[in-house]
Protein backbone atom coordinates (compact mmCIF):
# COMPACT_ATOMS: atom_id res chain seq x y z
CA UNK A 1 0.00 0.00 0.00
CA UNK A 2 1.18 3.37 -0.94
CA UNK A 3 0.48 6.63 1.39
CA UNK A 4 0.94 10.21 1.37
CA UNK A 5 2.81 11.89 3.92
CA UNK A 6 4.15 15.13 5.54
CA UNK A 7 7.78 15.91 6.38
CA UNK A 8 7.32 18.21 9.39
CA UNK A 9 10.83 18.79 9.28
CA UNK A 10 10.98 19.50 6.38
CA UNK A 11 8.63 22.39 5.43
CA UNK A 12 6.03 20.32 4.76
CA UNK A 13 7.29 17.85 2.01
CA UNK A 14 4.98 15.41 0.47
CA UNK A 15 6.54 11.89 -0.61
CA UNK A 16 5.14 8.63 -0.68
CA UNK A 17 5.67 5.32 1.15
CA UNK A 18 5.10 1.81 0.40
CA UNK A 19 4.45 0.78 3.68
CA UNK A 20 5.42 -3.18 2.54
CA UNK A 21 8.99 -2.27 1.26
CA UNK A 22 9.90 1.29 3.80
CA UNK A 23 10.94 2.94 0.14
CA UNK A 24 9.88 6.58 -0.01
CA UNK A 25 9.34 8.62 -3.35
CA UNK A 26 8.86 12.09 -4.10
CA UNK A 27 4.96 12.49 -5.11
CA UNK A 28 2.64 15.63 -6.62
CA UNK A 29 -1.04 13.32 -6.13
CA UNK A 30 -3.12 14.82 -4.33
CA UNK A 31 -3.84 12.20 -1.56
CA UNK A 32 -5.32 12.96 1.25
CA UNK A 33 -2.38 13.29 4.03
CA UNK A 34 -2.47 9.82 5.84
CA UNK A 35 0.78 10.75 8.59
CA UNK A 36 4.25 11.99 8.70
CA UNK A 37 7.48 11.14 7.76
CA UNK A 38 11.37 11.79 8.79
CA UNK A 39 14.82 10.32 7.39
CA UNK A 40 16.81 9.73 10.99
CA UNK A 41 20.73 8.77 10.14
CA UNK A 42 19.74 6.08 7.77
CA UNK A 43 16.45 5.42 8.44
CA UNK A 44 13.04 6.09 7.17
CA UNK A 45 10.86 7.03 10.16
CA UNK A 46 6.87 7.15 9.66
CA UNK A 47 3.81 7.88 11.64
CA UNK A 48 0.82 7.17 9.95
CA UNK A 49 -2.92 5.93 9.76
CA UNK A 50 -3.59 2.70 8.07
CA UNK A 51 -6.80 0.36 8.92
CA UNK A 52 -8.22 2.53 11.93
CA UNK A 53 -5.12 2.22 13.58
CA UNK A 54 -1.78 4.50 14.68
CA UNK A 55 1.51 2.88 13.07
CA UNK A 56 5.39 3.50 13.80
CA UNK A 57 6.91 2.51 10.95
CA UNK A 58 10.63 2.53 10.48
CA UNK A 59 12.65 0.56 7.52
CA UNK A 60 10.43 -2.32 6.86
CA UNK A 61 9.49 -2.85 10.74
CA UNK A 62 5.88 -1.76 11.72
CA UNK A 63 4.53 -1.87 15.53
CA UNK A 64 0.71 -0.95 16.68
CA UNK A 65 1.47 3.03 18.02
CA UNK A 66 -1.17 2.26 20.69
CA UNK A 67 -0.07 -1.53 21.72
CA UNK A 68 0.19 -1.43 25.75
CA UNK A 69 3.12 -3.99 24.81
CA UNK A 70 4.78 -0.96 22.97
CA UNK A 71 7.47 0.34 25.07
CA UNK A 72 9.57 3.59 23.85
CA UNK A 73 12.79 5.47 25.58
CA UNK A 74 14.21 8.96 24.23
CA UNK A 75 16.61 10.55 25.96
CA UNK A 76 20.14 12.40 25.67
CA UNK A 77 23.62 11.24 26.67
CA UNK A 78 24.56 14.44 27.39
CA UNK A 79 28.42 14.26 27.54
CA UNK A 80 28.45 12.28 24.52
CA UNK A 81 26.28 15.20 22.57
CA UNK A 82 23.77 12.10 21.85
CA UNK A 83 20.21 11.23 21.72
CA UNK A 84 19.09 7.64 22.41
CA UNK A 85 16.01 6.31 20.71
CA UNK A 86 14.43 2.87 21.59
CA UNK A 87 11.51 0.85 20.85
CA UNK A 88 10.81 -2.39 22.58
CA UNK A 89 7.65 -4.87 21.60
CA UNK A 90 7.37 -8.25 22.63
CA UNK A 91 7.93 -8.53 18.57
CA UNK A 92 10.33 -6.63 17.50
CA UNK A 93 12.65 -4.12 18.94
CA UNK A 94 14.65 -1.50 17.42
CA UNK A 95 17.54 1.52 18.76
CA UNK A 96 19.51 3.88 17.69
CA UNK A 97 21.80 6.56 18.83
CA UNK A 98 22.28 9.82 16.63
CA UNK A 99 23.72 13.15 17.18
CA UNK A 100 21.46 15.90 19.29
CA UNK A 101 19.85 17.87 17.83
CA UNK A 102 21.62 21.14 19.83
CA UNK A 103 25.31 19.31 19.36
CA UNK A 104 26.40 22.13 17.29
CA UNK A 105 25.48 24.87 18.57
CA UNK A 106 28.14 26.53 20.07
CA UNK A 107 27.26 27.33 24.21
CA UNK A 108 23.97 25.91 23.56
CA UNK A 109 22.83 24.01 27.12
CA UNK A 110 19.83 21.45 26.75
CA UNK A 111 18.38 22.35 29.80
CA UNK A 112 14.55 22.98 28.00
CA UNK A 113 13.60 19.52 27.03
CA UNK A 114 10.38 21.13 25.69
CA UNK A 115 12.16 21.51 22.66
CA UNK A 116 12.98 18.40 21.80
CA UNK A 117 9.89 17.67 20.13
CA UNK A 118 10.24 20.62 17.85
CA UNK A 119 13.92 20.37 16.71
CA UNK A 120 13.67 16.35 16.42
CA UNK A 121 11.45 13.82 14.69
CA UNK A 122 12.22 10.94 17.39
CA UNK A 123 10.85 13.22 20.06
CA UNK A 124 7.90 14.16 18.55
CA UNK A 125 7.18 10.60 18.06
CA UNK A 126 7.80 9.99 21.72
CA UNK A 127 5.87 12.93 22.92
CA UNK A 128 2.84 11.57 20.91
CA UNK A 129 3.40 8.14 22.36
CA UNK A 130 3.10 9.37 25.63
CA UNK A 131 -0.21 11.26 24.92
CA UNK A 132 -3.19 9.14 23.98
CA UNK A 133 -5.23 12.30 23.06
CA UNK A 134 -2.79 13.20 20.58
CA UNK A 135 -2.52 9.89 19.09
CA UNK A 136 -6.47 10.12 18.85
CA UNK A 137 -6.15 13.59 17.39
CA UNK A 138 -3.75 12.48 14.59
CA UNK A 139 -5.82 9.35 14.16
CA UNK A 140 -9.10 11.14 13.38
CA UNK A 141 -6.98 14.19 10.91
CA UNK A 142 -5.17 11.06 8.82
CA UNK A 143 -8.79 9.17 8.82
CA UNK A 144 -10.88 11.75 7.59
Amino acid sequence: MKLSLLMPFRSNTKVLLCTETGAITSTFKPDPIRGNFQNVGHHSVALYAQDGQLKLQIDKKVWLFSSSTLNIDYHHKFQQRLTHFAITSPNDSFAIDYRAWWADIPDFEPLEPEMDQDEDYLAYIYEVWKAPSIQQALLERWTA
